[in-house]
């Protein structure tokens, strides 16, 4: 503690950035807070990430403790996360990706916006600014969240989650549930907020803090005029999983929290009713992805009709299972308006 504020870690995870990581490091660098650990940890980049990284921190005389780690091998971004989970040493961790940029004000803002909840919120998540390859300033990246869609019922019903470029966590939500389960694709930004509105509440601060970055390599987003209506059902299917082992973790952290917490049994139960409604739903996604009979599509959704899945998730099936067209058209409208007015949604369909 300094002046009773407590020590904060930002952490960085690097792998294969040389084009943009001497950026990243200097807006860490940059960071107005204190006390401040700065952990950056690349994940065994094949290209110069970590040599550009020594190199950016070999001067530095400011106030922030430096801590650079390099995993060997590569572990893939879960396990980055556990091994800087064991290294870091402050009550909140703030993270960061290699590609984007941390305005100097970020941990400030954040731990400000911590204070102010009576900490209470264990995860807050800012706005911000997308930048392309180049750093050009492309617009605000979320419209204005209402507080409720970070409730936890809402949460569990609609697999939310926070921004993860822009999001700081307490280190309870490790303490309490231990290491994200080691897979090398994980949806750390819908299981960590899930576990910290289970302890406390998530938050949402409309200020742009983060330059995040749109390039060639965000796998999760494309130019919607080059998808093939063909490549529809594989872009489902790379997510699918994804989805199901956050909704297998989330069941797994709710288990903890009725073993701890058995007053609040109703409750819980209520929420594991929602996720166990929500893997049903991925788990059905997922065999409509993997048979191409239009019988057994059929059979697929009838039975979801029957089990309650919402309306517009079979609305959304139906589209992209038997009219693809028309599905990628009206997906290109929603990117296109979300475009011209600066602004993306949140919330996971």
């Amino acid at each position: 503690m300094s002046d009773g504020r407590p020590l904060v870690t930002l952490a960085m995870f690097a792998y294969n950035h040389e084009q943009f990581i001497a950026e990243a490091v200097r807006g860490a660098l940059s960071q107005t807070y204190s006390p401040l650990e700065i952990i950056i940890s690349d994940d065994c980049s094949t290209d110069r990430t970590f040599e550009i990284i020594q190199a950016e921190v070999a001067g530095y005389s400011g106030p922030h403790t430096i801590r650079l780690n390099r995993n060997d091998p590569n572990l893939g971004f879960g396990p980055n996360i556990n091994r800087v989970m064991e290294l870091a040493r402050g009550e909140l961790i703030v993270a960061a990706s290699a590609d984007d940029v941390s305005l100097p004000d970020r941990v400030e803002q954040l731990y400000q916006a911590y204070a102010a909840s009576n900490e209470k919120a264990l995860s807050i998540f800012s706005n911000a600014i997308v930048i392309d390859e180049n750093g050009n300033r492309k617009g605000t990246h979320l419209s204005p969240i209402d507080p409720r869609s970070l409730s936890l019922s809402h949460m569990a019903r609609r697999l939310g989650g926070a921004l993860g470029a822009t999001h700081v966590w307490h280190r309870r939500a490790f303490e309490v549930f231990g290491p994200l389960a080691e897979k090398r694709r994980v949806a750390e930004d819908i299981i960590i907020p899930f576990r910290s509105a289970l302890l406390g509440e998530v938050r949402f601060i409309n200020k742009a803090l983060v330059l995040y970055r749109l390039h060639g390599n965000n796998a999760q987003f494309g130019q919607p005029d080059d998808i093939r209506p063909e490549e529809v059902e594989m872009s489902l299917l790379k997510v699918g999983d994804m989805w199901i082992d956050a909704c297998t973790q989330r069941l797994q952290d709710l288990k903890t929290m009725l073993t701890l917490f058995p007053e609040r049994r109703d409750e819980l139960l209520s929420i594991q009713n929602d996720l166990l409604s929500c893997l049903r739903e991925k788990e059905d996604e997922k065999a409509l992805l993997l048979t191409h009979s239009s019988f057994k599509r059929v059979g697929i959704i009838g039975r979801a009709v029957w089990q309650g899945t919402p309306s517009r998730r079979i609305i959304r099936w139906v589209l992209t299972f038997f009219f693809p067209r028309l599905y990628l058209s009206y997906q290109r409208r929603l990117t296109r308006a979300a475009a011209k007015s600066g602004s993306s949604s949140l919330t996971a369909e």
